[in-house]
C-alpha cells in the first residue's frame, strides 16, 4: 500500500477555514499547544497535536469547512458505501 506522508495524523481531520490563515495557525499553536507540521504557501497550514491533526485554510466563502477521513482500503470503503 503507498502511504501518503504530506497527510497529517489521525483518522478523522477537520479542515477549520480563516481568512488570515498565518495569524490562525500561530493562534492555534500558542493557545492550545498544536504544532506546525506543514505549511502549504500561506494558504494552507497542517497542525498536530498527539496522534491528532487540524488543518487551517484559507477561507474561500463563508459557511463552508470541510473534513478529512483516513481509511484503510479506498475500494472497500467504497463498496460498504454503496
Amino acid at each position: 500500500m503507498t502511504t501518503n506522508r504530506s497527510m497529517p495524523p489521525g483518522v478523522i481531520i477537520p479542515e477549520l477555514p480563516y481568512d488570515d490563515v498565518g495569524t490562525a495557525a500561530a493562534w492555534l499553536c500558542q493557545a492550545f499547544g498544536l504544532r506546525e507540521r506543514l505549511r502549504i504557501g500561506n494558504h494552507r497550514f497542517q497542525l498536530s497535536f498527539g496522534q491528532g491533526s487540524v488543518v487551517a485554510i484559507e477561507r474561500k466563502e463563508l459557511g463552508t469547512s470541510s473534513v478529512l477521513v483516513h481509511v484503510d482500503d479506498i475500494d472497500s470503503h467504497y463498496e460498504h458505501k454503496t
